[in-house]
């Protein structure tokens, strides 16, 4: 049996009414998050709630995200590691929401992109437009626009939410640098108060290194 022309490209706009492919697709997302929940991709993170000494380290910026401190170096070592681990677990948590962000902007991408398919049938075939036209006319149909307008929002919720995982990174950066900075300054410290570091000669043979002559 011949196929009608375009049915190998559309077989699903060609089948299905625009607002059946709408429909389709309001549980797509929440199918999703479960898929990747089970998966372990993204699991559903609650968010951190911070200690109360930790929250007396920390501002709340934008979106609820915690702040650091002016001046980390204020703080104790001790201090440090407990903010470190914290915010280990808020970058965490904002991972997994870009993940879903992400998975729901290419559910919603498909979908506009379905749709825009089926208009592009319905208008040459079913309402008799010339081809020059069809774009214009999904260009401003209400069900398009719908769609393409929750696209731009996922699209730019996406970005926002990598803005925010980037500053979290960076925070986590500058507060292992600090930690860093104080190791190393405690080394030194060691090293002046008692005179060079002895080392036993059973030490250099397990590390790999050989005692300096």
């Amino acid at each position: 049996m011949s196929e009608e022309p375009g049915q190998r490209r559309f077989p699903v706009a060609r089948n299905l009414k625009v607002e059946e492919l709408i429909e389709q697709y309001d549980q797509v997302i929440p199918q999703v998050d479960e898929q990747l929940e089970a998966s372990s991709i993204s699991d559903d993170l609650p968010m951190p709630l911070p200690s109360p000494d930790i929250e007396q380290m920390l501002q709340v910026g934008s979106h609820g995200d915690p702040l650091l401190p002016d001046d980390l170096t204020e703080l104790t070592l001790l201090n440090l590691g407990k903010l470190y681990s914290f915010l280990t677990n808020w970058t965490n948590y904002v991972q997994s929401e870009l993940t879903r962000a992400q998975a729901a902007l290419s559910v919603l991408a498909r979908n506009a992109s379905v749709v825009e398919a089926a208009l592009s049938i319905w208008y040459r075939e079913e309402m008799g437009k010339p081809a020059s036209m069809v774009s214009d006319h999904i260009a401003t149909d209400s069900r398009y626009v719908e769609m393409d307008t929750a696209v731009l929002r996922a699209k730019v919720y996406v970005e926002k939410v990598k803005t925010r995982y980037e500053q979290m990174k960076r925070a986590l950066n500058l507060i292992s640098r600090e930690q860093t900075r104080r190791g190393e300054e405690y080394g030194n410290n060691a090293h002046e108060d008692g005179g060079p570091l002895k080392v036993a000669p059973s030490m250099w043979k397990r590390s790999g290194l050989r005692k300096a002559k």
